[in-house]
């Protein structure tokens, strides 16, 4: 296991990437690993194009990143999903939730992207 304690992995999207999956895949089945690991390299794509900083992504980062999903067509010609889009958006929040739980090891710049209630009707 590589060391966490070192200040480089702080900007280093892909070490929490790949440390994410690995935890991941301890406590879900193989078909959700697989299903956001291929999420969230979509979205460090997006971030990437976009110049967006993945480990400081804002709420309004996740709403461009859906909407361009909207647009963007599948390999069968149809548009992504609403159910693709849910479990997207559901990657992204674990995601940013395990970054939230090491602070100080991501230099302290992960903002909680989904800050707001689970069921806000309540």
């Amino acid at each position: 296991m590589k060391d966490i304690n070192n200040e480089q992995h702080a900007s280093d999207t892909s070490f929490w990437f790949e440390r994410f999956i690995a935890d991941l895949s301890t406590v879900r089945p193989f078909n959700t690993v697989k299903a956001y690991r291929q999420d969230l390299v979509r979205w460090l794509a997006f971030c990437a194009d976009t110049r967006i900083d993945a480990l400081a992504a804002r709420p309004s980062h996740i709403i461009e990143f859906v909407r361009a999903e909207r647009e963007r067509p599948t390999c069968r010609g149809a548009t992504v999903g609403a159910r693709t889009l849910v479990r997207r958006l559901a990657a992204l929040r674990q995601w940013y939730e395990f970054l939230m739980l090491e602070p100080e090891q991501t230099g302290g710049r992960v903002w909680h992207a989904f800050n707001m209630p689970s069921n806000p009707r309540r």
